[in-house]
């Protein structure tokens, strides 16, 4: 299965998105969310997914309630199979790439 982000390719972006197994968008508009939850709609596609809250605010200072209110606006725009970038599982004990790689994965790995 395949997830893309289809935005910023010099084509018709309906069918760019269209193409993949799980059209996928990402950001804080849910008019920019339409292009990939659109093309899943019309072609029958189950999944339609978003690269989610990966920068609300500067790191560690994004709470929950943040986290929520983005997830809403990505429920009403469509998207009902979220994931967290950057949120790979690492142990705590591995020296690399460790948990930290990536600020935001210390956010949501701990």
């Amino acid at each position: 299965m395949i997830r893309n982000q289809a935005h910023g390719s010099p084509a018709n972006i309906l069918d760019l998105y269209a193409a993949s197994d799980i059209p996928e968008t990402e950001g804080a508009d849910v008019l920019r969310f339409k292009w990939g939850t659109s093309a899943a709609h019309v072609t029958g596609k189950r999944l339609a997914s978003a690269e989610t809250v990966t920068w609300l605010d500067e790191h560690f200072l994004s709470s929950y309630a943040d986290v929520k209110k983005a997830l809403d606006n990505y429920w009403l725009g469509g998207v009902n199979h979220v994931f967290y970038h950057g949120t790979a599982y690492t142990p705590k004990e591995d020296a690399w790439p460790g948990v930290a790689v990536l600020c935001c994965c210390a956010f949501y790995a701990e």
